[in-house]
């Protein structure tokens, strides 16, 4: 198969996630942007693509289709494109919900940072339409204060995404991704698991979207060296991992 000269990244991502029934990772699939008779990933093929996406995202906006017109963007670039929205639907319930189906899918927040500071001061009041009837239910019954952990590299120790699953916490200071993959991290490189206990008020919300039973604070924060953690990840990856 032929390949152009760009970067394989600029003809793998237009490949969009529109939102379908039919699913993949949170319920969208994806959906090849158009038939061509250029071979995938040459020029032609690549300005046809960008043509029928830059298409497809101005009839999405003329039409006030606003999810559509945000997962019409590649993930990386879904923040700037909810920021854009943000302008049209002001603060509201559909802002809180779009907010919340653009984090389940992000990959990348700590990136977006200033944009998604912004957007938790728009969307405050509106807090209850971030969680689905699922979440809520499970929230609501668990305990108070609650105990919420974060697995973390040594750049990104503060962050706003925890979680109640210790399991979780240690995936995460364990793994990292690359184009989508996961890749268990060496000794050298692995993270750690923090823990820190917070009264339910002070959450922003609670996902499993994912399965991985998500705590979102309002805030980038970091917390204290989980003792768990440490014996979870030292068992995963040996003794190296006290170092």
């Amino acid at each position: 198969m032929m390949r152009s000269t760009r970067d394989i990244h600029d003809w793998r991502h237009l490949c969009l996630d529109l939102p379908t029934e039919y699913s993949y990772r949170t319920g969208r699939s994806i959906v090849p942007p158009h038939d061509s008779t250029e071979p995938i990933g040459t020029a032609k093929w690549l300005d046809e693509a960008e043509l029928r996406m830059r298409s497809l995202r101005e009839d999405a906006w003329t039409k006030g289709e606003f999810n559509r017109f945000v997962f019409l963007h590649d993930r990386k670039w879904r923040w700037p494109a909810l920021k854009t929205v943000s302008a049209s639907l002001g603060a509201s319930r559909l802002l809180a919900q779009l907010f919340r189906d653009v984090w389940v899918d992000s990959e990348d927040i700590y990136r977006e940072r200033r944009i998604v500071r912004m957007l938790v001061h728009l969307i405050h009041g509106f807090e209850s339409h971030l969680l689905s009837p699922e979440d809520r239910d499970r929230f609501e019954s668990m305990p108070e204060p609650l105990k919420i952990y974060r697995g973390a590299k040594p750049w990104n120790r503060h962050g706003m995404s925890w979680t109640v699953d210790l399991d979780r916490a240690v995936y995460f200071a364990t793994h990292h991704y690359f184009d989508g993959a996961a890749c268990i991290l060496p000794p050298s490189e692995l993270g750690f698991v923090m823990e820190k206990t917070v009264s339910k008020k002070k959450i922003l919300f609670y996902t499993n979207g994912c399965d991985e039973d998500e705590v979102v604070l309002p805030r980038f924060e970091r917390g204290k060296k989980s003792p768990e953690g440490i014996l979870q990840v030292a068992a995963y990856a040996g003794a190296e991992a006290f170092s």
